[in-house]
């Protein structure tokens, strides 16, 4: 080995682990940034209501909730309104901010979980992290669940090193980064009830902790306190919108639950159970329908983690593991709407996927306590956990990029005529304003989209028949759905118009027709 080569050697051994974490960033990057223009297609409503609470937030409207389409907490809204800002009202802006901090998730799940059960743990659950279908898929989309991870592994983390190093300015830190997940999304105060469980066992345990760290606590609750504080006093003001998320419909919902709610509750539970590795969500929205969260390799080492946490529930770190991940899993546990919801439990990835990297962990240990001093065995044990891992990330890239890129549910679940439709008026600039027949779902896509780029009026198919049509020149859009119903009548009032049908970019389905009557 020549001299010059020595030292890149040693510095890569020395370093292993900051390089691999920047591979596995890297990773998780390509995986949430590639083809973002284009997947997901459309643009759902949920996320284009984001887009136009962002607008409020764009001209200074500044507040802890905003209301466009039901309660929106501001952190993640603050994050996209940076990007709408310097890119434009676009699908890309909205959803380059969900995969920025999904990306951030993924390093902040790996020194998290490196601050509890070791590096080898913060790499392998990471990594799975990175290419995992169910992490990448809430990962692109622009709705608020997908910042949980975020915040609560990094939240985690800073009380871990603020223990760990005693400096008052990581528990400030900490206790900033736990009052700033409170504008999250909803299912992160359920994170905080396990923090307190976690809190009240070591109450019980280990009192003399508080003996200890009783002031520097003290001073993290507070800051905690002062960031929740404008949250606090808007929800006073306005109870209704601080409590009706939580509300949604769960299993106690008499309409869903036949009047018999224990019933529901089991079916919920055992829905999500059995998500992990049998059946998951069905929404296409947030999976390839009905595909579970979890392949078979790595489903079986959760399972193998899940017992390992149980058989050592008795030490701090697994009881603190199994907490937050039922406590992350409540939301969809009690749901009793389109249940198992990928998208409510995704504050359950981190803690999940660190479940199956410590089960991966413990089939390594006991494949090398058999072969201690066989080096050709123990690197065959090895290899095999790193083709796994390689096949993983092959399964995660196919089922996204593959497969849920070309299901037929996929476009229809983000509305992808909508999005057409304003595509098709930014492209065809007029200062007429345009004329659309189309659903209600369709008015805030239309809305952020064209929002100072286009004039359109929607038009409901019974508002067709009784619209003064003077012989001005018009320009119709109308939504396939409601074509037979409005095209007779257009052919009627404005006979000679020119109709053209516009289809799909990614497939053969018609999306909406043109009808143009010029003068």
């Amino acid at each position: 080995m020549t001299k010059t080569r020595r030292p890149l050697f040693e510095f890569v051994a020395r370093h292993r682990y900051a390089i691999l974490l920047g591979i596995i960033t890297a990773v998780a990057a390509f995986f949430r940034f590639y083809l973002l223009g284009k997947l997901p297609p459309g643009l759902h409503p949920d996320e284009a209501a984001g887009g136009l609470d962002v607008f409020q937030i764009l001209k200074g409207h500044i507040q802890p909730l905003y209301t466009t389409s039901g309660p929106r907490e501001a952190l993640f809204l603050l994050v996209q309104a940076a990007f709408v800002k310097t890119m434009g009202n676009t699908s890309l802006a909205l959803r380059t901010a969900a995969a920025l901090l999904g990306t951030l998730g993924v390093v902040t799940t790996y020194l998290w979980a490196k601050s509890w059960f070791g590096r080898r743990a913060g790499v392998i659950a990471s990594f799975i992290m990175a290419v995992s279908p169910w992490s990448v898929t809430i990962s692109r989309d622009s709705l608020q669940a997908g910042m949980v991870p975020l915040m609560a592994t990094l939240t985690l983390w800073l009380y871990t090193i603020a223990l760990r190093k005693g400096k008052r300015l990581y528990y400030i830190l900490a206790g900033i980064s736990l009052g700033a997940g409170f504008y999250s999304y909803v299912s992160f105060r359920l994170f905080v009830v396990a923090c307190l469980l976690i809190a009240a066992y070591t109450f019980v345990f280990k009192r003399s902790f508080y003996k200890l760290y009783w002031k520097p606590l003290a001073l993290s609750l507070i800051a905690t306190a002062l960031v929740v504080l404008p949250l606090a006093v808007h929800g006073v003001r306005h109870p209704g919108d601080v409590g009706s998320k939580a509300v949604g419909t769960t299993f106690l919902d008499s309409s869903l639950n036949h009047g018999k709610p224990l019933n529901a509750l089991i079916d919920s539970t055992v829905k999500t159970a059995l998500m992990f590795n049998v059946h998951g969500d069905e929404n296409y929205r947030h999976n390839l329908s009905g595909e579970p969260a979890l392949n078979v390799f790595v489903g079986i080492m959760f399972i193998l983690g899940l017992l390992i946490c149980l058989s050592h529930i008795n030490k701090a770190k697994y009881f603190a593991l199994l907490i937050c991940w039922l406590g992350v899993l409540l939301p969809t546990l009690i749901s009793y709407d389109g249940t198992p919801s990928f998208l409510k439990s995704a504050g359950a990835i981190p803690f999940t996927l660190v479940m199956a990297a410590l089960g991966i962990g413990y089939m390594l240990d006991r494949w090398y306590a058999t072969f201690p001093v066989n080096s050709a065995a123990r690197t065959t044990g090895l290899s095999i956990i790193l083709i796994l891992l390689m096949l993983t990330a092959y399964q995660g890239y196919t089922q996204y990029f593959v497969a849920w890129a070309y299901s037929p549910g996929t476009y229809e679940a983000y509305n992808e005529d909508a999005s057409a439709m304003a595509a098709y008026m930014l492209e065809h600039h007029t200062t007429e304003t345009w004329l659309v027949v189309a659903d209600s779902s369709s008015a805030q896509v239309l809305d952020y989209l064209t929002h100072s780029k286009a004039t359109y009026r929607r038009l409901e198919p019974s508002d067709v028949t009784a619209l003064p049509l003077d012989g001005q020149a018009k320009k119709f859009l109308v939504s396939e759905q409601y074509k037979e119903v409005v095209l007779a009548t257009f052919k009627q009032k404005l006979p000679g118009g020119r109709l053209s049908a516009q289809y799909s970019r990614f497939n053969d389905k018609e999306l909406f027709e043109v009808y143009e009557v010029t003068k």
